[in-house]
């Protein structure tokens, strides 16, 4: 199959849009495929190697580089033996599967056949009842226990591992020990645009409006915002005359995502404009603004990929700006600024 150059090809963002329709491929589910080693477990096979045993087993190359469930194969040594330890993980971050083996330090080929065996299994059941490996160099039926090749694994591992893969598992929730380290395994959840109307009070001397467009990438439960805001002009009226503000600036905001609701630190920068009228020789004035904050963020699903988008923010100016009209200080930005915005997102995933 050709799935993997596919996505490298075209890039992440196009690679995502495919991953729907990508789930349901035959006659295996896309997958992706996370290996880890530890220092003294280095020189096992790579990842490429592995990968390329399970290709072989099955025909087909079930994995991809975003898909809706991953295979987590961790190989670590302890007392003297390889551990090797196998979890097939969907996208909610449920294990649906697993399977422990173990060899000997230097029986790591051993190792990585069994792997490759098992996971073949794991996402392809119908090897466990006589389904027939792909092989270059082997045109007969398949082969039974007693014609297994050399390179087979041992009998003894080869039963645990049929034994506890003729089905997949049902889903359950992963406990301390048995949840996928997420640092470990990030998986990508999703891509989304999203614009949104907003208003701020405290960033202008009166209630100032604006737009607010950008995009978004989920990965497990991490969330980067990125967006660019452009406050329209906001006038309000003194005795010296009369001051406009307007801003044009960018947003950065990592957040912590729960279902629909996101908590984020944000820190924006932009290029404030400040002009005075009904005074003589009125100026205009640019300097730079520059704001940290907290935001929290609902969006609750509306139909399809749209989501709805709430957003309520809180900021502190760190370069703190004044208007003076006639020589008077009329306005300064105080301690924070408040703001809400209204809108839609788009998830691609």
């Amino acid at each position: 199959m050709t799935r993997p150059a596919l996505g490298f090809s075209i890039g992440l963002f196009a690679a995502t849009l495919l991953v729907a329709p990508a789930a349901r491929a035959e006659p295996g589910d896309a997958t992706r495929l996370e290996y880890l080693r530890s220092e003294r477990a280095q020189s096992c096979p790579d990842r490429a190697e592995l990968q390329s045993a399970v290709v072989k087993r099955l025909g087909y190359d079930p994995f991809f580089i975003a898909a809706r469930q991953t295979i987590v194969v961790e190989i670590t040594d302890a007392d003297g033996e390889l551990h090797a330890q196998m979890r097939l993980v969907d996208d909610r971050g449920i294990i649906t599967g697993s399977r422990e083996l173990r060899e000997k330090l230097d029986d790591c080929r051993e190792l990585l056949a069994s792997l490759a065996l098992a996971i073949s299994i794991a996402l392809d059941p119908s090897i466990a009842f006589g389904g027939e490996p792909a092989r270059d160099d082997d045109a007969q039926g398949s082969p039974t226990p007693k014609e297994a090749t050399p390179s087979a694994p041992e009998p003894s591992a080869r039963e645990a591992i049929v034994e506890a893969n003729v089905a997949p598992a049902k889903a359950v929730k992963a406990t301390d020990k048995s949840r996928v380290n997420a640092a470990w395994t990030p998986a990508l959840r999703s891509l989304a645009l999203r614009l949104s109307g907003f208003g701020a009070l405290g960033i202008a001397p009166a209630l100032a409006f604006g737009l607010r467009a950008g995009g978004a990438v989920r990965v497990d439960w991490f969330e980067l915002v990125v967006e660019f805001d452009d406050q329209f002009a906001a006038t309000r009226g003194f005795a010296a005359g009369s001051a406009e503000v307007s801003l044009q600036g960018g947003v950065l905001a990592p957040c912590w995502i729960r279902a629909w609701y996101a908590a984020c630190a944000t820190l924006e920068l932009g290029s404030l404009r400040a002009s005075g009228s009904g005074v003589q020789n009125p100026a205009v004035e640019r300097t730079t603004y520059f704001a940290a904050g907290a935001r929290t963020e609902l969006s609750p699903k509306l139909i399809g990929h749209l989501h709805g988008l709430l957003t309520i923010e809180a900021t502190k100016s760190l370069v703190p700006v004044a208007l003076r009209l006639r020589e008077r200080e009329v306005w300064s930005t105080p301690f924070a600024s408040v703001s809400g915005a209204l809108g839609l997102e788009l998830r691609f995933q």
